[in-house]
């Protein structure tokens, strides 16, 4: 059947396109390829932070269990079990995450903890990565600072914490 001109043209303006060429498709996959190569990292980083975030809010009570042993005994501890912490240890999905150890350095008069974190739950750490708190003594106080302290690197420490 012979149309008219006319009428092929007015078919063709009618007739809808039912999905997308292929450089359409290809460019929304680049654009999504490169989103996810930016955000990957990014999301690695955040969750290492949020981990040793977390740790970070468990020496508060060591911190605490050294102001009291201080106050009661008039000198500070030398080790985890005169706080009452034993040998203290994190786990995270039944794995060993990081190990909280309370020392005296060398007779010194300012305790430290120090966290030693484990690389088979946070392999980012690639290796077994410190966080140290260091404290010093001031009219009977103690004052914690994590900034000198261990070798974890800048961007996982807890903004408090980073130099």
């Amino acid at each position: 059947m012979n149309t008219i001109p006319h009428q092929r043209r007015a078919l063709e303006r009618h007739t809808k396109q039912l999905g997308f060429n292929l450089l359409e498709l290809l460019v929304g996959l680049f654009i999504i390829s490169v989103l996810a190569l930016v955000a990957l990292p990014a999301f690695q980083d955040y969750r290492v932070r949020s981990t040793v975030a977390r740790d970070f809010a468990l020496v508060h009570k060591a911190k605490v269990g050294i102001q009291e042993y201080y106050a009661i005994n008039g000198k500070l501890p030398t080790n985890n079990q005169q706080v009452g912490m034993g040998e203290y240890f994190s786990f995270s999905g039944g794995k060993f995450n990081f190990k909280m150890y309370i020392y005296n350095s060398w007779g010194s008069s300012e305790p430290t903890i120090l966290l030693i974190y484990n690389s088979e739950d946070i392999p980012q750490l690639r290796g077994l990565e410190t966080l140290a708190f260091n404290a010093t003594q001031s009219n009977g106080m103690l004052n914690w600072d994590c900034k000198q302290g261990g070798s974890m690197p800048n961007k996982y420490r807890p903004a408090i914490c980073r130099s």
